[in-house]
């Protein structure tokens, strides 16, 4: 009885602790723009048979803000993603080689109301493919309108 009591309020104080931590960490928002971001990674796949099995990919962002009054911001960003997969054992059904790309722009206006509000009206549009498909199969629009409130 008392070890189930102990654990109730160990776990209580567990979830006080992790929400504290969490509200606090919120506080602080970010005062910076990365410019220019480059990831990628490379996967051997756990294979059985001797092979050549792989996954690969390539993430570029580059952000390009242009100030055009103390309350209004041109926001321009493009992503480029790569993802590859070599899968020399024809077990799954995917192809030998799976390749695709993808082109996210984002650009639109960022324009501050007052000192606690701000709207973003952006154009988003992304092409996703792997060269071999149509243009207009491959493209999808898209846009984000967002009211920001600070409290």
């Amino acid at each position: 009885m008392f070890s189930k009591t102990l654990k109730t309020i160990t776990m209580k104080k567990l979830f006080f602790l992790f929400f504290l931590i969490l509200a606090l960490n919120t506080l602080y928002a970010q005062k910076r723009i990365d410019i220019f971001t480059l990831a990628g990674n490379y996967n051997f796949m756990n294979s059985d048979y001797d092979n050549n099995n792989y996954e690969s990919a390539i993430m570029a962002n580059l952000v390009l803000p242009i100030v055009l009054k103390d309350s209004s911001i041109w926001y321009t960003s493009v992503d480029y993603q790569y993802f590859s997969v070599n899968n020399d054992t024809n077990l799954t059904s995917l192809k030998d080689d799976f390749k695709v790309h993808g082109i996210i722009l984002r650009t639109g206006l960022v324009y501050k109301l007052s000192s606690k509000t701000n709207i973003q009206i952006l154009f988003a549009p992304r092409y996703m493919s792997d060269f071999n498909a149509s243009f207009s199969e491959s493209l999808q629009l898209g846009g984000v309108f967002m009211f920001e409130k600070y409290w």
